[in-house]
């Protein structure tokens, strides 16, 4: 009678990893949420309907570094007050410089427990010259510990991003008071 082969081992079946990918699902969700407040923030400042043609044909089309730096202009065009407008900067900054890439970090990097503790590889070609007098170095792969604790710091920040965008945006917290759109209108009110 022929040997069975061994039961292969999934990675689904590992404990630590179901947390890691339960917690980058959120990461992802979180992460999407700033996607789709930037969106409804674009739309609404340049008077469009969010979610029409017209908005989506405009937002779908742009990275997350152009929705930035767009909202950032709209900000500033709509700005309410210096302070306001530098409060909303300080929020995109901190999305482009920090969140952004710790998010791609978490995405879209290779995971392995080779000694029982989360490790992060991150492949990409780099060129670096540790001293001056020494030759040019390349590294393609970066290997680092990870904690769980630390994704779901990151899921949190990504939250906070969100809800943030979101609120400040609102004339309540000093966001700018927006005319209604050409859809929002009643047929009796005409555009402005």
């Amino acid at each position: 009678m022929p040997r069975k082969a061994p039961k292969k081992r999934k990675a689904y079946d590992d404990p630590h990893f179901n947390k890691l990918a339960l917690v980058i699902g959120h990461i992802c969700i979180n992460w999407s949420r700033v996607e789709d407040v930037m969106d409804f923030l674009i739309s609404r400042m340049i008077l469009l309907e969010e979610g029409s043609n017209l908005a989506n044909a405009i937002t779908s089309n742009m990275d997350i570094r152009n929705k930035i730096q767009t909202l950032k202009a709209l900000v500033y065009e709509r700005r309410t007050g210096n302070a306001w407008f530098k409060e909303y900067a300080q929020l995109l900054d901190q999305i482009d410089n920090e969140l952004r890439p710790a998010r791609n970090r978490y995405v879209h990097s290779h995971w392995f427990r080779p000694d029982g503790r989360l490790t992060r590889v991150s492949r990409r070609v780099r060129f670096s010259k540790p001293q001056a007098f020494k030759e040019l170095a390349l590294t393609t792969e970066e290997r680092d510990r990870a904690s769980l604790r630390d994704a779901q710091r990151l899921c949190s920040a990504l939250e906070n991003a969100w809800t943030s965008l979101f609120f400040l945006s609102l004339p309540k917290y000093g966001g700018p008071a927006l005319p209604p759109t050409p859809e929002q209108q009643s047929p009796d009110q005409g555009a402005p």
